[in-house]
């Protein structure tokens, strides 16, 4: 070996070329795509802040709209789904303060406003009330975890929190809700933390020794852990109902509204009449020269078969999977193929439903196409795998 630049410390005297699958390359989102991505992180913040579905859709719809007065900021910051966040928060603070008539910051409350008449159950009405007693950045924590988010989203989400002090905080907000929901048990803290980590892992009884030996130490252990498991399904149910995605549908229709807007009946009209006002001008000119056509040529005797249905591309619906993974997984025994084939046949098939072609990325307006069985099959499972992969490195 000897020394070079900086840049590369050692040149190898002799090298040997190797070749390797180049993973397709991922540019920068453009202002579109980066604010397809955000919108469904900021649909679970705004509903754990307003308390209700429609003042979350008004606060999403007035944060993206600030977004893309502020793209430069936006696109640049160092975490732009906190940028985001900030933005819808500081929008809820305003109204706060324009319905409350207050003056400063201290005086707001900033607990989820809770409405009866726009819950459509007790059930909501409970987890919203249980929710609004912990503070901001826990109940954040929750609202995203319940509608499928990862820890890394959340971290960039709330800004420059560790990975550690965030699994910490969880275990804490999941602790207070099952207390909240549940019956408040005269059990070990550190055992209830202990339970609810094992949980957010998602470990349980049935496959996990180590939450065993705590649930079956005691009857308020076994009834804590019920408990837990009972707020998890609470937030899953509220967080991702199919109202949750009608309106994220919604927002990402409002995204695409909004910077791609349809033509209107005048942008329609200008370049149509310049088109028959060209017409008659040459109608003008060379009508004289025109001759009419007195027989029409004779049609040959070829016939047409036209079917009177025509084959519809079966539909795997969005909410149906929250990942490629879970959606080629429901498939994979029917395709006959690996996990691999079959996500990257979906992919293949419906490159158009993810942000910026990543597979990682789904749109939560787009349904999927079921993939062709006998092009999956003809896949090399090794290459499928290859390619997969490259998305999630």
């Amino acid at each position: 070996m000897e020394a070079t630049n900086s840049l590369n410390i050692f040149t190898p005297t002799q090298t040997r070329v190797v070749e390797v699958a180049t993973p397709p390359k991922v540019n920068p989102p453009s202002l579109k795509e980066a604010l397809h991505i955000v919108s469904p992180k900021l649909l679970p913040f705004a509903l754990s802040l307003s308390g209700n579905m429609a003042d979350a859709e008004d606060l999403c719809q007035a944060t993206l709209l600030k977004l893309i007065e502020n793209k430069d900021k936006f696109l640049a910051a160092e975490y732009p789904l906190a940028y985001a966040r900030r933005i819808l928060r500081n929008g809820f603070i305003d109204k706060c303060r324009k319905d409350s008539k207050v003056d400063s910051l201290d005086e707001l409350n900033l607990q989820p406003v809770i409405d009866e008449n726009k819950f459509k159950s007790f059930e909501h009405q409970e987890l919203m009330d249980c929710l609004s007693k912990q503070n901001e950045t826990d109940r954040t924590i929750l609202a995203m975890k319940g509608a499928g988010h990862s820890y890394d989203v959340i971290q960039k989400f709330i800004g420059k929190i560790s990975q550690d002090n965030l699994r910490k905080k969880t275990e804490r907000a999941r602790t207070l809700l099952a207390d909240c929901l549940g019956r408040k048990m005269e059990m070990n803290q550190r055992l209830k933390l202990q339970l609810a980590g094992y949980v957010d892992d998602g470990m349980d009884y049935s496959n996990s020794a180590e939450v065993r030996d705590i649930v079956d130490a005691s009857d308020v252990a076994r009834e804590f852990y019920d408990t837990l498991l009972f707020a998890n399904q609470r937030l899953e149910n509220f967080f991702k109902s199919k109202d949750m995605h009608k309106t994220n549908k919604k927002l990402h229709a409002f995204i695409d509204e909004t910077l791609e807007p349809k033509n209107t009946l005048w942008t329609r009209w200008v370049p149509a009449s310049g088109l028959m006002m060209a017409a008659v001008a040459m109608l003008i000119t060379f009508g004289p020269f025109m001759t009419p056509v007195t027989e029409a040529p004779a049609l040959s005797n070829y016939q047409v078969s036209i079917p009177d249905t025509i084959p519809q591309a079966q539909t795997i619906r969005n909410y149906q999977g929250n990942t490629v993974w879970s959606i080629a997984e429901s498939m994979t025994e029917e395709m006959d193929a690996t996990i691999y084939q079959v996500m990257y046949g979906v992919y293949l098939a419906n490159v158009d439903a993810f942000i910026g072609s990543n597979l990682t990325s789904i749109r939560a307006d787009k349904d999927f196409n079921k993939p062709d069985k006998v092009m999956i099959q003809m896949m090399d499972p090794a290459s499928a795998q290859q390619m997969v992969e490259s998305f999630l490195n």
